[in-house]
């Protein structure tokens, strides 16, 4: 079969076209700065979205896993962490095995479903689940501190890149879901997904480099929101994180999928009623 043939076959018109639209409407949202309204609206959407069609057939069979992971898990963390010898440590620290598999199915049914990568998550050892969480943990809070003593960006960038380093060591963990991991114990840490590397960066690059690259722009745009929720008084969805300028890309992303499907009705309406019409 011919290149060009097999990549059409490969990558259907209504694949590719979805895809653009995605990337469109993470473009397009990301590109309003001062449009507060738009981000709150694609942030309340995030929860119900995560339920329907257009989250994609893994994410939408078990919605329950996005609760899991922006719910359920940072309060766990922070619980476990707060009542045992790892509070010292920050609550990345007190990872489980079961909680790191966890994290593993969520960020697979949001994206490229590898099943390989979720069997070496649930068969990971406590003993190295929780050597990694505490190394990256650590990293992480001193990047933290080093904010709030005025340290450079560097020192910070150089920090947070140390705590992803420390999650890959674990078997089947890249960049990505190590700030998935990350994110759940301190929001300031977004999650590296295809939708904020295509806002960011317009490509998908799933490296540390492109990571901190991420957070860094993440984070001055919830600072932005923040400033323009004090100022319009808007308090709606704040305080705005990195991590909830993400959830927001995300969503915003899955409108595009609601609006075809929208068009798709239409137009089978209008079908429908030509058919009506020839009877």
């Amino acid at each position: 079969m011919p290149r060009a043939a097999a990549t059409a076959f490969s990558n259907p018109p209504q694949i590719m076209t979805s895809r653009a639209a995605r990337e469109a409407k993470v473009k397009a949202l990301w590109k309003q700065q001062q449009q507060l309204p738009l981000w709150a609206a694609a942030l309340a959407a995030a929860t119900a979205r995560a339920a329907q069609p257009s989250a994609g057939p893994r994410l939408s069979a078990k919605p329950e896993l996005d609760s899991f992971y922006y719910e359920e898990l940072p309060k766990q963390l922070l619980l476990s962490s707060s009542s045992s010898s790892s509070a010292s440590q920050g609550p990345l620290a007190s990872l489980t095995p079961e909680q790191l598999a966890l994290v593993v199915e969520w960020k697979l049914a949001r994206g490229t479903w590898r099943p390989r990568l979720l069997d070496f998550a649930k068969v990971a050892r406590a003993a190295d689940v929780s050597a990694a969480a505490a190394a990256a943990s650590r990293a992480l809070l001193l990047s933290k501190s080093k904010s709030k003593g005025g340290g450079s960006g560097e020192e910070k960038r150089k920090n947070l890149g140390t705590a992803i380093d420390a999650l890959c060591v674990l078997k089947g963990i890249g960049p990505a879901t190590a700030t998935a991991l990350l994110s759940a114990a301190d929001a300031s840490v977004p999650f590296l997904s295809d939708e904020a590397l295509v806002a960011v960066l317009g490509a998908r690059e799933y490296t540390k480099p492109a990571a901190l690259a991420v957070t860094e722009a993440l984070r001055e745009r919830a600072a932005a929101l923040n400033a323009l929720e004090e100022k319009e008084e808007e308090g709606r969805e704040g305080p705005w994180t990195a991590s909830k300028v993400e959830r927001a890309l995300w969503s915003a992303s899955r409108a595009a999928d609601e609006d075809e499907e929208e068009k798709e009705e239409g137009k089978e309406e209008k079908k429908e009623k030509k058919k009506r019409k020839l009877r």
